[in-house]
């Protein structure tokens, strides 16, 4: 069954073209992954902010969600605490402030959500 993917991040850029640059090389990292939508706004907490929502769809149907939350977490960075694991979901979270390093130092927080879609 097919995995999708959530990536909700917050990129700390100034203007709509930064925000691109920073989808872009997040999705310059996943590219065995079929993009079902990206959406970024200006984030209303801290001006300074733009949250990023990419929903992705594994094209590997035989690969399990916790599978997917590694494999996504590790092309994107270091630093990823997994949060929860179950039979149809997983996710994990990102932040700037633990150490990590991710894709783009731009990016201050990001959390993945992987959930098996049934057919």
């Amino acid at each position: 069954m097919p995995i999708d993917i959530t990536l909700r991040a917050f990129a700390e850029v100034m203007r709509d073209a930064e925000a691109n640059e920073v989808v872009n090389v997040i999705l310059g990292r996943l590219p065995t992954y079929e993009i079902l939508s990206s959406k970024m706004d200006r984030y209303w907490k801290v001006h300074e902010w733009y949250e990023l929502l990419l929903r992705l769809r594994a094209r590997d149907v035989d690969l399990g969600p916790i599978v997917a939350v590694e494999r996504v977490s590790v092309a994107l960075g270091t630093g990823w605490t997994i949060k929860h694991v179950g039979d149809d979901d997983a996710d994990a979270l990102w932040r700037r402030e633990d150490g990590g390093q991710f894709v783009d130092p731009r990016v201050t927080w990001a959390n993945l959500q992987c959930f098996v879609i049934e057919k």
